[in-house]
């Protein structure tokens, strides 16, 4: 006795939004592939970061001048000096998904 081939399978409109649903998270991963094939956050691929680095490489301390931020258009800082300091402690405060981790 051999199988029988069976036709299409009928799915309950529930499941069928459901795989519609992953299908379309599946695809939002894929789109956020950078150029090179590795996944970023959507954040980063609109974000413009330029800086000057004013301090030396092997110093502790960060000094960077004409340090600027755009995302998604919208410039966040213009052309200021951003100095962080070793031992230090700093905290940026914002939204998820509003850049503070792009800007470190």
């Amino acid at each position: 006795m051999g199988k029988k081939e069976k036709g299409p399978v009928k799915i309950s409109k529930k499941k069928a939004e459901r795989l519609a649903k992953k299908e379309a998270e599946e695809n939002d991963k894929t789109a956020l592939k950078g150029e090179d094939g590795v996944t970023r956050a959507a954040v980063l691929q609109q974000a413009v970061i330029t800086g000057v680095l004013a301090s030396r490489p092997d110093a502790l301390d960060i000094k960077i001048e004409q340090f600027s931020v755009t995302t998604f258009g919208r410039e966040l800082v213009q052309d200021t000096t951003l100095e962080l300091n070793h031992g230090r402690r700093y905290g940026l405060i914002g939204q998820n998904g509003s850049g503070k981790t792009t800007i470190l």
